[in-house]
C-alpha cells in the first residue's frame, strides 16, 4: 500500500525482519504500530538524490549486499563525475520543472530539486519559497526547457505516458497563455 494505507495486521502476519519505508509515508505510526512485533521500521528516502549513496549503503547493510552497493555507488558515481566532467564549462541552461498540475514545481529542498541540479538545470524557481508557484512567472522567467513529470490523474509517475498522451501534454503546456513566447516552447 502506499503512504497510509498501510494494513498493520497483515504486515505483521507476514513476519518481515524490518519494514522499509519513504520519510513521507507514516513511518512513525508504522514504528509504533509494529514495535509490538518485534518489526523495525527503516526510513530510506529514495526521491531524494542527494541521499542515493547513504540509502545504498544503508540497503546494502540491511540485506547483507555491501559488495553490490559498493559496485552500484562506484558505477553511479562514474556516470556523475562523467556528466561532471563533460559539462564542467558549460553553462547551465534554465528549466522550468513541472510535477503534475501546472505551477507545482521543485525547489530547494524538495526531492525533485537534486535532480535537476544533478542534471546541470538551472532551475528558475531555485529562489522560491514554496513548490506551488504562479504560472505567469514561468513566462516572465523565460525557460530554455520545460520539464514535465506526470500529470494529476496518473497514479504513478513510473509509467510512461504513451506518445499520444505526451503529444496532448505538451500541446496543453504550448496553449497556456502567454508560453508561446518562451524561449524552451518557441525553439
Amino acid at each position: 500500500s502506499s503512504q497510509g494505507g498501510l494494513n498493520y495486521e497483515k504486515i505483521a502476519n507476514m513476519n518481515p525482519d524490518v519494514l522499509i519505508l519513504c520519510e513521507n509515508d507514516n513511518w512513525q505510526n508504522a514504528e509504533e504500530k509494529l514495535k509490538v512485533f518485534g518489526i523495525p521500521v527503516v526510513v530510506c528516502n529514495a526521491y531524494y538524490t542527494d541521499q542515493i549513496f547513504d540509502n545504498v549503503n544503508m540497503l546494502g547493510k540491511i540485506f547483507n549486499e555491501e559488495k553490490k552497493a559498493k559496485e552500484f555507488i562506484d558505477y553511479f558515481s562514474s556516470k556523475l563525475e562523467y556528466i561532471n566532467s563533460q559539462l564542467k564549462n558549460v553553462q547551465r541552461k534554465t528549466v522550468y520543472f513541472e510535477y503534475r498540475t501546472p505551477g507545482r514545481t521543485t525547489i530547494p529542498g524538495d526531492y525533485f530539486y537534486e535532480m535537476v541540479n544533478k542534471a546541470h538545470g538551472d532551475n528558475i524557481f531555485r529562489e522560491a519559497k514554496a513548490t506551488q508557484i504562479q504560472i505567469d512567472d514561468v513566462v516572465k522567467r523565460n525557460p530554455s526547457y520545460i520539464v514535465k513529470v506526470s500529470e494529476a490523474n496518473v497514479y504513478s509517475s513510473y509509467i510512461p505516458p504513451t506518445l499520444e498522451d505526451m503529444k496532448r501534454i505538451k500541446a496543453e503546456i504550448i496553449s497556456r497563455p502567454g508560453w508561446d513566447s518562451i524561449d524552451a516552447v518557441r525553439d
